[in-house]
């Protein structure tokens, strides 16, 4: 039985249960109780570095991890758990947590040899259905396999926010900078929406942007390519 299925046998029971108020704790510990018992090795809250050219530059927290070895290759299964009030597909939040998988997905390929591992990140959202009502009734279930996701390489690109037909890129925060061998200033950004930030001249960053993270961007641990 692959992965996938497990997931969805293990949704399966939690949402056939009688249980009234699950938390999103106890479902995590439910999905890692199930999948030890069946064999699997699993690691719960793992933390891993985010490496752009090979500097640190943050952390990510994963639900849960699951390492299976098949033949000469290794496979890592990252299973994020939500639980939200209705399901992925009609939530505001769909994209934002889709993109926060995905960078899931690119922070492990960055730290191993992608052509000894397989690497599969899995989206289980645990939800409530709302009666006529509004009264939260029975448990109901999404699993997506974010690597199946058509879309979910271009969703690295920041999207832009349009003004008076103008687009614009919203930044979040600007990490570190450098001098690049062509002796011009480079700075890390952060943008709104994006996992992975991404580095860029410092002459297309705007002088309000600029004057903000000053500090950073004149700091003397700038280095060369």
């Amino acid at each position: 039985m692959n992965m996938n299925k497990h997931l969805v046998s293990i949704s399966k029971k939690i949402c056939d249960s009688d249980n009234s108020n699950l938390t999103e704790h106890i479902i995590q510990n439910i999905f890692l109780n199930t999948l030890m018992k069946a064999g699997f090795h699993c690691q719960k809250e793992v933390v891993m570095p985010v490496l752009v050219d090979n500097m640190f530059v943050g952390h990510n927290r994963f639900d849960i991890m699951v390492t299976e070895k098949k033949d000469k290759t290794t496979i890592i299964n990252i299973v994020e758990i939500k639980t939200l009030s209705q399901s992925i597909s009609n939530s505001k939040t769909k994209q934002r947590i889709f993109e926060q998988c995905v960078g899931y997905r690119n922070c492990v390929k960055s730290l191993f040899n992608t052509q000894s591992t397989k690497i599969n990140v899995f989206l289980v959202n645990i939800w409530k259905q709302k009666s006529e009502q509004d009264v939260m009734t029975s448990y109901r279930y999404d699993i997506i396999d974010i690597s199946k996701l058509k879309w979910h390489k271009k969703s690295l690109i920041p999207q832009p926010i349009v003004r008076n037909n103008i687009e614009y890129f919203e930044i979040e925060a600007i990490i570190q900078s450098k001098i690049s061998n062509s002796k011009n200033k480079r700075v890390l950004v952060k943008w709104v929406g994006v996992e992975i930030p991404s580095w860029e001249p410092l002459s297309n960053i705007p002088n309000l942007v600029r004057n903000k993270y000053k500090t950073v961007i004149n700091t003397s641990n700038m280095k060369k390519r």
